[in-house]
Order: C-alpha cells, then structure tokens, then sequence
C-alpha cells in the first residue's frame, strides 16, 4: 500500500478545479480510495468525500476499470460541492468544484493498493 497525503488546494468559485497528478507504472493495476475533506474557511460549510476505483495503465494509457459509489459524508452548506477522481493526460487528478462566493480548502488523500 503507498499512501499520499499531498493534494490541497483552494477554490472561490464554481470552476472544476483540477490538481495533484500521480501517475501509474505502465503495465500496472492498483485499487485507490479517494478520500477528500473540504472545508469553507470564510463560513461553517464542511464535507467530505470518499471513493474507490480499479485503475489499470497499458500503453500510456490510464483507464478506470471500475469505479464505486461516491459516499458523501456531513455536508453541511456545501450541497454545490462536488470532488471526485479524473483521469487527464494519463494521470489521476483530483477534480473539485466549489461554489461562488464560499472560500473552500480542498485537502485530499489517497490510498494506492
């Protein structure tokens, strides 16, 4: 299990956001559970997120073979915000969307098995 605690950032806006790249070995698979907690730090909003995936590289390219249910957890004034895993340019992403007017720190952390 490799485990990475690194991926923050802070959104003002509605914009998807993406951030923290990690990339796979070609030829690799892994499960990796998404777990992100945001928090509006110009108000009381909170949420959290969690979610797990297949992911397999071959060729350079990166696919989700399966994806689990997103489990939301305590959202309280944050019913806009959205997190999840994308897959840009061969890589994982974090993907966030906040909400206009709400400042939101985005602090995510991932476990790769």
């Amino acid at each position: 299990m490799l485990a990475c605690p690194d991926g923050s950032v802070t959104t003002t806006n509605a914009t998807p956001t993406d951030f923290g790249f990690w990339g796979l070995p070609d030829g690799s698979s892994c499960i990796v559970v998404f777990s992100c907690l945001a928090r509006q730090s110009n108000g009381a909003g909170r949420c959290g997120f969690r979610q797990s995936a297949l992911l397999s590289k071959s060729s350079g390219a990166l696919t989700a073979n399966s994806v689990g249910t997103q489990e939301r957890l305590a959202a309280t004034g944050a019913a806009a915000w959205v997190a999840t895993l994308a897959i840009v340019s061969g890589a994982l992403v974090a993907r966030v969307t906040g909400e206009s007017g709400k400042t939101i720190d985005w602090n995510v952390y991932l476990e790769f098995f």
